[in-house]
């Protein structure tokens, strides 16, 4: 009986998203969704998390502060791993069966995959040493880290990283699907990250 309840959902899914004629399609959603949807929870909870934080030891007349500081991290930030990534990244295009597509596509996707993976390992561990660091009391943070300072610098971080994040699973969504797969899915992406 769950089978069946099973196909009448993806049958009403398919209809709303105009994807009957794509059903094979559902064979990627149950390991891509999931990705999506926590990059896009982890950014929203750390980012209200830290501008919450910031409000609680500020006044309002900082808030500009915040965010152009958020913006210039997120900037410096993504133009960083742009020079980064843009290094380590080459490929040729190819002509397959009358498409143009990326020369070794599994090494391409593989590539992005490991992006994805060591960006979420890295993010993880800056959090975790923020942790570490405020856990560590007044005494050990340098003078300018004061408890005004301390979340503007998290804010800032959680801002640049958070992006960084959105933005590389996006890429690596985009890598690891065919174009018009990928056109086909990416309105489904989006709206179950934002549930």
């Amino acid at each position: 009986m769950a089978g069946v309840g099973v196909v009448i959902v993806k049958k009403r899914i398919a209809q709303i998203f105009g994807l009957q004629k794509h059903m094979e399609d559902f064979d990627v959603l149950p390991f891509i969704v999931p990705i999506f949807a926590a990059v896009t929870a982890a950014t929203v909870i750390t980012i209200s998390f830290s501008k919450a934080l910031f409000l609680a030891a500020n006044d309002a007349s900082r808030l500009p502060w915040m965010f152009i500081t958020g913006a210039l991290v997120t900037m410096v930030g993504s133009l960083g791993y742009v020079a980064l990534v843009g290094k380590a990244t080459t490929s040729a295009t190819v002509v397959v069966h009358g498409r143009s597509r990326l020369a070794s596509d599994n090494a391409v996707a593989v590539a992005a995959t490991n992006r994805l993976n060591w960006l979420l390992l890295f993010s993880a561990l800056s959090y975790a040493a923020f942790i570490a660091l405020t856990q560590q009391g007044a005494d050990f943070l340098p003078g300018w880290l004061n408890e005004q300072n301390l979340p503007l610098v998290i804010f800032a971080w959680c801002a640049g990283v958070g992006n960084l994040m959105m933005i590389q699973t996006w890429s690596w969504g985009s890598t690891i699907l065919v174009t018009r797969q990928a056109k086909r899915l990416f309105p489904i992406f989006a709206t179950m990250a934002t549930l």
